[in-house]
């Protein structure tokens, strides 16, 4: 049993689409997912979890700087949890790369590699595939925390 916080920012809610469909993988586990948008949570109320899984969308090729704000005024127990990414972007992005770098300044690790979700539009919809896309990843951070 373990306990998952999935921490995401979106806009156009093509992400929030993608934490809920990871929410409802890992709880089909039988796994504790808590599901949290930043717009709606201070960086103190997420609790101390085995894994963080980061949901970004992209902005100018970047992540949000909100999101990075978060991310960084998150409090970090000791014995580091890991974390994921998930990316939807229209165009080519540096999203992965920089969340990476902010997480691991953290001193947590990477449990997977991260998974970017292309949208067809730049307010989406996200590309067809994506909900298999997520549920290998999701099988992929869960086994890899086993």
């Amino acid at each position: 049993f373990m306990e998952i916080s999935i921490i995401y920012l979106s806009r156009s809610g093509n992400t929030e689409t993608c934490a809920r469909r990871l929410a409802a993988s890992v709880r089909a586990a039988g796994n504790e997912a808590f599901l949290y948008s930043v717009l709606e949570i201070k960086p103190k109320s997420v609790p101390r979890s085995d894994l963080y899984v980061i949901c970004s969308p992209t902005l100018f090729k970047r992540p949000p700087l909100r999101l990075l704000r978060f991310i960084r005024s998150l409090e970090i127990e000791e014995n580091l949890p890991k974390y994921a990414i998930v990316n939807t972007y229209f165009d080519e992005s540096e999203v992965v790369d920089r969340l990476a770098k902010v997480l691991d300044e953290k001193g947590l690790t990477a449990a997977v590699p991260a998974v970017a979700l292309r949208l067809r539009d730049s307010e989406g919809p996200l590309e067809s595939g994506f909900e298999d896309r997520l549920d290998s990843f999701s099988d992929a951070f869960l086994s890899a925390l086993l």
